[in-house]
């Protein structure tokens, strides 16, 4: 599911791509001159669509899933959390960096890399 918002608007009427459809569609906007900013939740999907938005020229952002209810009405659709993550996108290209919460991607181990913890104590 995808909102678009074009100059702050009002973003627009949801709409379903598959991952096949969007990343032709990003593309062509940014084809168009257009600056596009992508957020979606992770998933087990992993980070192949952000990898294949930011090699067409997006700036995508992979955030934490949350509780996107806002108003608090009990009403889950995905039309509804598309819209709300598209307002918080907006917030967080304007500046507020509290909008949006990223995990941290995966980092390839090296083959003698061991795991390491610290502590403090106070």
């Amino acid at each position: 599911m995808a909102v678009a918002q074009h100059d702050h608007a009002t973003p627009g009427a949801p709409r379903r791509f598959t991952p096949e459809q969007f990343v032709p569609w990003v593309s062509s906007l940014i084809t168009a001159g257009h600056e596009v900013h992508v957020v979606y939740e992770s998933c087990g999907f992993g980070f192949g669509l952000q990898r294949a938005l930011t090699a067409a020229g997006a700036t995508c952002h992979v955030i934490s899933p949350q509780a996107l209810d806002e108003s608090r009405s009990g009403v889950k659709t995905d039309g509804r959390d598309a819209r709300t993550l598209c307002l918080r996108l907006d917030r967080y290209v304007q500046g507020n960096r509290n909008a949006l919460r990223h995990p941290r991607p995966p980092r390839p181990r090296s083959s003698g890399s061991t795991s390491r913890a610290s502590a403090s104590s106070c």
